[in-house]
């Protein structure tokens, strides 16, 4: 509550100083649930069910082993379902024409664990000679996305330029989605310590990627009918691993 104070475990309302307490054991006129939280690399996650985990716990810590987690930035979004921003990752035709990128096929699958994974490849044209090829030549790099649940998802990109996308997304008031992201750096390619200008880059191309993607968010009809194709396999797997959770 505004303006609550901390006493004894509990919170003391301000207003008819009713104390509401925490947990399954009732300790006060009120009680709040509480729901398993995990800290990475100063990142709080907070699971709202004693179900769906999805490996996450593990997968998160080992990804903090071999990257350092940068946590990146928090965006507001007007759109009222969050799910269809994590949803977006999963749409691999996107990519050429909101970021100029190609994607192969995405190729989707539970995993033992329950979370919903896609491995692909993005084609990459170079700019300039690299790693012995000429500028122009196309560089086929690994890509895996895991869904956790609806609103949380980690993107990996591989090679020489590996980097780790962490998005996750909740619904706010007035009908909008508070969106954050986490950017995680390899440690064997870019060390223990990576060079401060080059994580400040990183954010700031992942942003402008999100704000390319965000004008059609913001734009989308819910009411008109979707229309799906053969090339949406990983996008109507996406949405079959939500039902569970809604």
């Amino acid at each position: 509550a505004f303006g609550g104070k901390l006493k004894c475990g509990a919170v003391i309302c301000p207003f008819h100083r009713y104390k509401i307490s925490f947990g399954k054991e009732i300790k006060g006129d009120y009680t709040v649930r509480e729901y398993e939280t995990l800290t990475e690399s100063g990142i709080v996650f907070a699971r709202l069910s004693d179900t769906h985990s999805n490996g996450f716990p593990q997968f998160i810590r080992q990804l903090a082993q071999t990257n350092t987690i940068y946590p990146g930035f928090t965006m507001e979004i007007k759109c009222t379902r969050p799910e269809l921003i994590i949803e977006n990752g999963f749409d691999y035709t996107h990519f050429r024409p909101v970021h100029g990128v190609d994607a192969e096929p995405f190729s989707p699958e539970i995993m033992d664990s329950g979370s919903l994974q896609v491995e692909s490849h993005f084609l990459i044209k170079t700019f300039r000679p690299f790693n012995g090829k000429p500028a122009g030549s196309i560089i086929k790099t690994p890509t895996q996305i895991n869904a956790f649940s609806p609103y949380l998802s980690v993107a990996q990109i591989h090679g020489s330029a590996a980097m780790t996308f962490i998005t996750s997304v909740n619904p706010i008031e007035n009908c909008g989605t508070l969106l954050r992201f986490s950017l995680g750096l390899p440690k064997s390619v870019y060390g223990e310590a990576p060079n401060p200008k080059i994580v400040k880059q990183m954010l700031i191309g992942s942003r402008r990627g999100i704000q390319d993607d965000q004008v059609i968010w913001e734009k989308i009809s819910l009411i008109a009918p979707r229309n799906f194709t053969t090339q949406d396999k990983a996008v109507l797997a996406f949405q079959g691993f939500c039902k569970s959770f809604f």
